[in-house]
């Protein structure tokens, strides 16, 4: 349970795998595995999560609003598997499957990339890919799939 010294909005990871959010009375634990994307709106941000296939079911998403600001996100989940693809939106790589005019997800959403950022997060995925060592191709019209 958040401390009441800890609950105006804190995040912290405990571990590699965890992320704790206290949010007013509320503690959220979140997997950061299961972390699709954040966006932010005005001074909250929406974790958006894919949950275990239930039968019959695929993609289940689980949203959490918080307030957390997108840069404490991206404090604490820097040099992993998420990167900040514009001013409102963290994306982790790990569900990208395609990357072109827009970026889209395991989950079938697609999200759009800021024209000034295309080209810095293409190469950040693509070294990503290299890290991982997924085999990645590019078509001709500059997507790039795998």
């Amino acid at each position: 349970m958040c401390k009441k010294t800890d609950r105006k909005n804190k995040i912290q990871e405990t571990n590699e795998r965890q992320i704790v959010v206290c949010d007013g009375n509320r503690q959220i634990i979140l997997n950061r595995k299961n972390i699709v994307k954040i966006n932010s709106i005005h001074i909250y941000s929406v974790v958006e999560s894919k949950m275990k296939e239930c039968k019959g079911e695929k993609n289940i998403i689980h949203n959490e609003m918080v307030r957390v600001s997108l840069n404490k996100w991206e404090d604490i989940l820097k040099n992993r598997d998420f990167f900040r693809i514009g001013r409102s939106t963290i994306v982790n790589f790990e569900f990208v499957r395609e990357i072109g005019d827009k970026i889209l997800l395991d989950t079938g959403e697609t999200v759009n990339i800021p024209v000034r950022n295309k080209t810095r997060v293409k190469k950040a995925y693509l070294e990503y890919c290299k890290q991982k060592g997924i085999n990645v191709w590019r078509d001709g019209v500059g997507k790039i799939i795998w």
